[in-house]
C-alpha cells in the first residue's frame, strides 16, 4: 500500500504523533510527513506511505496557504500562544496600519526563525538551546511571501490574515516582524494550514476517519500527479530509463511528467532541453 494521506492534523498533536499513529494504522515503518506543522496549529498535513516517502525532497518547495490570527499587545518567547509573555505594549495598530504594512512583506524577504524552532545551531536544535537559556543567534533566511492579506478583526486586539508563502516560512516570525513594523508587539494565537501543494483542507481527513477506512483514505500517486502529462515507455527505451540513462526525447512541452514503464507508474520525470531525467523513482506496482 502506498500513496498520500491528506491528514487534518488537530490542535495538540505533533506531526510526529500523527506519523506514529498512522504507522500502526497502516502497519508500516515506511511513512513520513511532507512538511511539519506545529502542535498548536491545525489543518493540512500530507503523510506519505510506502514508496511515496521518496517524494519528500520534491515537496520541500511546495507552496503553503495559511489562515493565521495575530493578537497585538504582547510577545511571547515562542512567538505563539503556548509561550510566556516577555514583552508588552499599549500600542495597538489600526486596521489601516496593518493593511499598509502587510504590503511591505509581499515578495522575497529575509526572515529570522523563532528561537523556539527546529533550526539547527552547531548540530543542536534551537528549541533545546532556548529551553536551557543558552545564548545563541539565528541567521536570517530568504523566504517568499506570495500573499499577505488582512481579513478581519476577530477579537480584542486580534486580527485574522490569509498568508500564501514558500515552504520554510515561519508564520510566528511574520507576526513578530509585522508588529515591529508598526511599532507594536504581537503573538500568533491561532494557525490553520489551508493547503500544502495540491492538498487542500476541504479534502483532508481526521485521524478517526482514517482509522475507519485506512485503504480508502490513501490517494494513489497516479491521482496525486494527475495534472502531469503521462508518457509511457516499453522495450529498449524502458531499459535505458531503468538503468538511469537520460533519454533524448522530442516533446514540445518541457517540464514535469509522469513516467510509465510497462503500464506502471515508475517515476516523476523532467524534460529539459530535449532530455528526460527521472527526478523521483517511485516504481509503483513493484
Amino acid at each position: 500500500m502506498q500513496g498520500i494521506v491528506n491528514v487534518y492534523k488537530e490542535k495538540g498533536w505533533t506531526s510526529f504523533d500523527v506519523v506514529n499513529k498512522l504507522k500502526r494504522v497502516y502497519n508500516t515503518t515506511k511513512i513520513g510527513h511532507l512538511g511539519t506543522l506545529d502542535p498548536m496549529a491545525e489543518g493540512v498535513l500530507p503523510i506519505a506511505v510506502g514508496k511515496a516517502t521518496k517524494l519528500f525532497d520534491l515537496y520541500l518547495k511546495k507552496t503553503k496557504l495559511y489562515r493565521a490570527e495575530f493578537t497585538f499587545g504582547s510577545e511571547t518567547d515562542t512567538l505563539d500562544a503556548e509561550g510566556s509573555v516577555v514583552k508588552s505594549t499599549d500600542n495597538i495598530p489600526t486596521i489601516e496600519d496593518l493593511r499598509n504594512s502587510t504590503k511591505k512583506f509581499v515578495g522575497k524577504i529575509n526572515q529570522v526563525p523563532p528561537a523556539y524552532s527546529a533550526v539547527k545551531v552547531n548540530g543542536r536544535r534551537a528549541y533545546d538551546l532556548a529551553r536551557k537559556n543558552i545564548d545563541f543567534s539565528l541567521s536570517a533566511k530568504e523566504v517568499n511571501i506570495y500573499k499577505f492579506e488582512l481579513e478581519k478583526e476577530c477579537g480584542e486586539n486580534c486580527f485574522s490574515f490569509l498568508i500564501e508563502c514558500s515552504a520554510g516560512t515561519y508564520i510566528r516570525s511574520l507576526a513578530r516582524d509585522l508588529a515591529h513594523s508598526v511599532g507594536s508587539l504581537a503573538t500568533m494565537t491561532k494557525l490553520t494550514r489551508l493547503s500544502s501543494g495540491e492538498f487542500e483542507i476541504q479534502n483532508s481527513k481526521k485521524i478517526d476517519e482514517i482509522e475507519k477506512n485506512p485503504e480508502g483514505s490513501i490517494i494513489s500517486l497516479d491521482t496525486v500527479f494527475a495534472n502531469l502529462e503521462k508518457i509511457e515507455f516499453e522495450g529498449y527505451d524502458a531499459k535505458k530509463i531503468l538503468n538511469g540513462v537520460k533519454l533524448n526525447i522530442k516533446d514540445k512541452f518541457e517540464g514535469r511528467k509522469r513516467i510509465y514503464i510497462e503500464g506502471k507508474l515508475f517515476a516523476i520525470g523532467e524534460i529539459q532541453n530535449g532530455k528526460l531525467t527521472c527526478i523521483v523513482r517511485l516504481n509503483e506496482g513493484e
